[in-house]
């Protein structure tokens, strides 16, 4: 299943605001995509999401900016290199593939 990074900026002003629409918006995920862990720090935070399909990075990015307009939201896909899973030969096969 296809792992997204989504990295989610606010301002200060707008701290309460996103805390309390973030927490009604993770209960209505979209049905293929699942929040694994996040990272909170000051005025950000980095949550990888795993998915059905990698068309679902944009569906992320377009849930939470329509969900939350007071929040960037930037979504990348990317592989688990550590601890190591299956994503890692992927990793492996490009390196040998480029030599």
């Amino acid at each position: 299943m296809p792992l997204f990074l989504a990295i989610h900026k606010w301002k200060k002003e707008d701290y309460m605001t996103v805390t309390r629409k973030v927490l009604e918006v993770l209960q209505s995920l979209p049905e293929d995509v699942c929040l694994c862990f996040s990272y909170i720090g000051n005025l950000e935070a980095w949550c990888i999401y795993k998915a059905k399909s990698k068309e679902a990075g944009k569906k992320v990015k377009e849930f939470f900016e329509q969900k939350i307009p007071e929040m960037e939201t930037e979504v990348k896909p990317v592989l688990r290199f550590y601890p190591p899973s299956p994503d890692i030969y992927t990793i492996i096969h490009t390196l040998v593939a480029t030599q």
